[in-house]
């Protein structure tokens, strides 16, 4: 697998190769790697890593940002997302009365 065939929104095999301070490691080829942010690890949110994220452990993750630029992947491991058939990979799949899966990325006070 390489950078340059990885697509937003698609389901990928990995392997955990490290529990970092901001969230784990991923390994999906020899040379390419992403980073599950600690608040995608799971769809509630918990205080440390989850027991079942450990090195050589191999999960299924969904990409959620990619940076062709400064090669930069991350993923996500919330079974919800992860699971999702009909995961939007962009604002114009969208349509009134749609329902769809997704985490607040932000909030921001407007006014």
């Amino acid at each position: 697998l390489a950078f340059h065939q990885l697509h937003v929104g698609e389901v990928v095999t990995g392997v955990i190769e490290k529990i970092l301070d901001g969230g784990v490691l991923i390994k999906l080829s020899d040379h390419v790697k992403g980073i599950v942010p600690h608040e995608h690890l799971t769809d509630v949110p918990l205080r440390k890593v989850p027991s079942r994220f450990k090195p050589g452990i191999k999960a299924k993750f969904r990409v959620l940002r990619l940076d062709t630029a400064d090669r930069r992947l991350q993923l996500t491991a919330k079974k919800t997302l992860v699971r999702d058939d009909n995961a939007l990979t962009d604002i114009s799949q969208a349509h009134v009365n749609q329902i769809v899966t997704g985490s607040v990325g932000t909030v921001q006070s407007f006014g």
